[in-house]
């Protein structure tokens, strides 16, 4: 397996990074969300932001690559009140 490159490596930890942040935005929407079909397709987000984040992750321990830090439960206040109705989310 040939060693990843300076713009592989960046586009990964840009996507980690986006990732992570989408993690935490999905979580505050879900605190807030009613309507039971927007919560699956948040659901569904959050899994999937969790899931590339998991996989960029994996592959840069094989490439002995330092994990960013990311966002992170202490950037959120999942207890904010609400901004947006279901509709935005």
């Amino acid at each position: 397996m040939e060693k990843l490159n300076s713009a592989e490596m960046g586009k990964l930890w840009a996507t980690y990074m986006g990732n992570s942040m989408a993690t935490c935005i999905l979580s505050y929407f879900l605190q807030h969300v009613e309507d039971q079909d927007v919560k699956k397709l948040l659901e569904n987000a959050l899994n999937l932001s969790k899931e590339f984040q998991s996989t960029i992750k994996v592959t840069f321990v094989k490439e002995n690559i330092p994990i960013p830090h990311g966002f992170t439960k202490d950037d959120v206040n999942l207890a904010a009140p609400r901004l947006f109705e279901d509709e935005f989310y």
